[in-house]
């Protein structure tokens, strides 16, 4: 019997935006080559920038190293803390995580381990102070990450080699706001006045569209709606449930959407057909 593979958690970020991850999926993310392109690209602003001033306090080969200590120590205890929270989420149900919490989690290491290099190299401490320099690195992460979930994520591709190996069929999209969305990432849309709030398996979007001319793309295995301002995905309906005297209806990532009444036999349904 094998062991169940660990859920993915949601995460709010700094600006209130929305993205999922499970440690599996952050292990594929780092393998591919947009990522490492990307994670290169932050290595040499750090180097360039040298925010903690250790330029010329060290040789330059330790200067490489004490950076590429502190980023793998960061991203390894972002997947020790990601792991950790899929954990607690097998015993506590879905919710929404704080993003900056990650950040928090995984940069006390790395700026520890950094410390400590630096200071095996120079025979003196760093002297970083909580405020304002450790504010900063929290500060310029959250920026780092919210570029890459927000507008590097989309672009990787976590098929790999198999992709290159095996020809794929064409993907099916919907247009949303003149823009192609593939219908295997579309979580779940909500209306809002003439804005729609797309949310994917990796980011929230916000498009200027007609929902009715969203929904006519898509066919009944695809989603359905248990509002009229709403669109569900299939795969994303978990349970209905009781809230007070209304029903609504809860998704893997936690949402929890308004059920109407003159839809709850459609709802049903479509729970049933997915159980």
């Amino acid at each position: 019997m094998t062991a169940p593979s660990p859920p993915t958690l949601t995460f709010f970020d700094i600006l209130g935006g929305r993205f999922t991850l499970a440690p599996e999926e952050f292990v594929g993310l780092l393998r591919s080559k947009t990522t490492q392109t990307y994670l290169v690209a932050v290595y040499v602003l750090l180097l360039a920038t040298d925010s903690p001033a250790i330029l010329g306090r060290i040789h330059i080969l330790l200067v490489l190293a004490v950076w590429c200590v502190v980023m793998g120590t960061f991203l390894a205890a972002v997947w020790l803390t990601v792991s950790a929270m899929a954990r607690l989420q097998r015993l506590t149900g879905a919710r929404i995580w704080p993003g900056p919490l990650i950040v928090l989690s995984a940069l006390t290491p790395a700026i520890i381990a950094g410390e400590g290099l630096f200071y095996l190299a120079a025979q003196e401490p760093l002297g970083l102070r909580i405020v304002p320099d450790v504010l900063f690195f929290w500060l310029i992460a959250e920026m780092f990450g919210l570029i890459y979930f927000r507008y590097v994520r989309a672009h990787v591709d976590l098929r790999g080699a198999v992709a290159e190996a095996i020809p794929l069929p064409a993907e099916r999209s919907i247009v949303i706001g003149a823009e192609p969305v593939p219908l295997s990432r579309l979580r779940h849309i909500e209306a809002r006045e003439h804005h729609m709030h797309v949310t994917l398996d990796g980011q929230t979007l916000t498009f200027r569209a007609r929902l009715g001319d969203i929904v006519a793309q898509t066919g009944p295995q695809d989603g359905f709606q248990p509002h009229r301002s709403w669109w569900v995905a299939s795969r994303s309906a978990r349970a209905l449930l009781h809230d007070g005297n209304r029903h609504v209806l809860e998704l893997e990532d936690g949402t929890r959407v308004p059920v109407a009444r003159s839809r709850l036999d459609d709802v049903r349904r479509h729970l049933g057909a997915g159980a």
